[in-house]
This record gives structure tokens, sequence and C-alpha cells, in this order.
């Protein structure tokens, strides 16, 4: 089925934050969150895994609410990845990426849990590194272990907060396409946060363009991000080119504004 999100508002010190968010997302498809700095794009993310609680409006998984879900069941639907990678404890890899497995384990771990971990590490290129220590990797290699992390979970939805932000040009196409290729696969959904309107447009079944905590343009990438909304939200004078059947997006200057 998918998730649900309607009505969706959070304020924060009487300041409103996200206004009357709403979207559907199907099993196997990938939604990207868009906008300026400020837009609401994290804020939205934690709304919708309630590490921060909504104002009003409805989240549902498959139909069911996810108000009424104990963090122990929330954590087997949603899966998390978080724009910091702090190095944390000196845990290895292989058992950082076993954490995901927490939701699902009663007294000990067993051999299925392993596999399952060691699996996510196969997927994202993390076997070689598998016992190194966490908090002895660059930015980037903690990046895709938190991805690989949050997929041990099994979620039907995966929400992934900048995931690309601290990975080379390569390993950002490589983890979004394994990232899409499962999505697929498994039939269950991905919410991204991400700056990139390129890769946005590779990548996303979907895009929600943000702007001062509203939704301006929601649909196909070819139909929402258009030159007047992208020029309209970040304030740009965009471009949109085909090459070899790829759109993509050059903004120019800033631009002017002018006083009346």
């Amino acid at each position: 089925m998918g998730i649900t999100v309607a009505g969706l508002t959070f304020d924060y010190k009487q300041k409103q934050v996200l206004k009357d968010i709403g979207f559907t997302l199907n099993d196997g498809e990938m939604l990207g969150l868009l906008g300026p700095n400020g837009a609401g794009k994290s804020t939205l993310l934690k709304c919708l895994n309630r590490i921060l609680t909504a104002t009003a409006g409805v989240v549902r998984i498959d139909g069911k609410d996810i108000a009424g879900l104990k963090q122990r069941e929330l954590a087997r639907h949603l899966g998390y990845v978080p724009q910091s990678t702090h190095a944390g404890f000196p845990l290895s890899v292989f058992d950082a990426v076993l954490i995901g497995r927490t939701p699902y384990v009663h007294f000990k771990i067993t051999e299925k849990d392993r596999e399952i971990a060691m699996r996510m590490l196969a997927l994202l290129d993390l076997e070689p590194m598998a016992f190194r220590k966490f908090n002895e990797l660059s930015g980037g290699e903690r990046q895709r272990v938190f991805i690989a992390r949050a997929l041990a979970q099994e979620p039907r939805v995966i929400l992934l907060d900048e995931p690309t932000s601290y990975l080379d040009l390569k390993h950002q196409l490589e983890t979004l396409a394994r990232i899409r290729e499962i999505v697929k696969h498994k039939r269950i959904c991905a919410i991204m946060a991400i700056h990139d309107l390129n890769l946005a447009y590779r990548y996303c079944d979907q895009v929600v363009l943000l702007k001062d905590g509203r939704i301006c343009s929601h649909g196909k990438p070819g139909e929402a991000l258009t030159e007047e909304q992208v020029s309209h939200v970040y304030g740009v004078e965009a471009n949109i080119f085909n090459g070899d059947g790829i759109p993509y997006i050059v903004a120019s200057e800033a631009r002017q504004q002018v006083a009346n």
C-alpha cells in the first residue's frame, strides 16, 4: 500500500514550521523532499518518525495510523537515516549495522539477524570494512553504515536526511541507485531530503518542493520541478536542459530583488 500524510502541521515556540503537508507514496516509490535551507525538510522527516510530535495531521503506513504504534513496532515500520554522522562509540561496522535488528530481538541475536546485517553491508559495499571500528571511518563511509543499519530494520518506509551529503560523486550515484533498486525490489517506500535537484530528478518517482514549511509543488519530477517553480522557491534563474534523454537543471545567478 504505502504511506499517506495528511494535514501535517508542526509549531515550534509559537512559530509555524510546517503547514498542512500532505502526500501519498505507493509501494516501490521514492519521494524527494526539496527546498532551500530552513524550508522544513528535516523537520518533516522527524515528524514522520515521531522524533518530533506534530501539532496536527495524521501519518498512515499501510492504512495504520502510526500515532498508535509503540516505539518497537514503529521501528519495524520506519527506518531513519539522520543527517549527522558523528563517530559515536567504537563499535565495529558490523555491530553498528546489527543494531538495526533491535526491533526484532527478543532474547538474543539470531543467525538470521547476522545474515541480514551482512547482506546490507554487501549492498552498500561495506563488507571489506565490516570489522573496522565505526569511529575510524570517514564521514561518507559512516553515512553508508547508517543507511545499511536502517535497511537492516527491514522497514516499510525508509526516511533519509540528505543521504548523499558526505559522499563523493561515485558513491552518491551508486548509493542512490542501490536504494532505488531495494525500494523497487522490496516494494517499500523511501522519503529522502536532498539538496541536489538533479539527483532527485534522476532517482525519485515523486518530489515535494517546500518553501517556508509549505508545499509549493508536488508530483513527478518533470511536472513539479519546472523552471518557474525552481526559480520561485530558490530565488535563482533556472533552466532545464535535456542531455541523452536525462533532464538536468542549471541554475545561474540569483534573481535580483527590486525594491518598490
